[in-house]
């Protein structure tokens, strides 16, 4: 919870601090679809979120391309056990087919830290196919909320284990559709 508290607040900071964005379809619900992406229901957050994607010159430079992110869910696993990342992708009549991938890791709080969406949305605004891999596991997303320390200190400790996930996540990003596997 802290580290959610934290992140919001950065945020939270960012938006205060950044000049009022023009209008910019960017910053509509409707031009971050996602596909088979379930939210968490704060209305606080998405109001928050919304806020920073309009005052994000990156996310405007896309919209003003014609261009939105689409969100996906990405089932994958290691070990037996499922993960669920998340792959962003800026669908634009400029966009390439093919574009390079990033592998990005979730802080402590999981794939649901707000921050770390953010930042996969502003690249996949310039170019990248972007996975935020899942280093916890899709049933232990929940428990990232509650005890965020706790888990992340079980990947801290076995260093092995996070690498292994770590790979199944750039297996994961290799296999998507559109990531040229040249450059990730």
């Amino acid at each position: 919870a802290f580290t959610t508290l934290c992140s919001a607040f950065v945020l939270h900071e960012h938006v205060q601090r950044t000049p009022q964005p023009r209008a910019s379809p960017c910053v509509s619900p409707e031009s971050f679809r996602m596909r088979g992406v379930k939210r968490a229901a704060d209305p606080a957050a998405e109001e928050l979120l919304l806020a920073v994607r309009a005052s994000d010159p990156l996310l405007a430079e896309s919209a003003e391309r014609g261009g939105g992110i689409i969100i996906e869910e990405c089932n994958y696993e290691h070990d037996g056990h499922a993960l669920r990342g998340f792959s962003f992708e800026e669908i634009s009549p400029t966009a390439r087919a093919v574009k390079p991938g990033i592998l990005l890791l979730h802080t402590a709080v999981g794939v649901h830290d707000l921050f770390i969406q953010l930042m996969a949305e502003r690249l996949a605004s310039i170019g990248f196919k972007v996975l935020l891999a899942d280093l916890y596991g899709k049933n232990e997303a929940l428990k990232a909320w509650e005890d965020p320390a706790g888990l992340m200190q079980r990947n801290r400790k076995d260093r092995l284990f996070q690498a292994e996930r770590t790979c199944a996540g750039l297996l994961a990003l290799a296999q998507l559709r559109g990531v040229d596997r040249d450059r990730i």
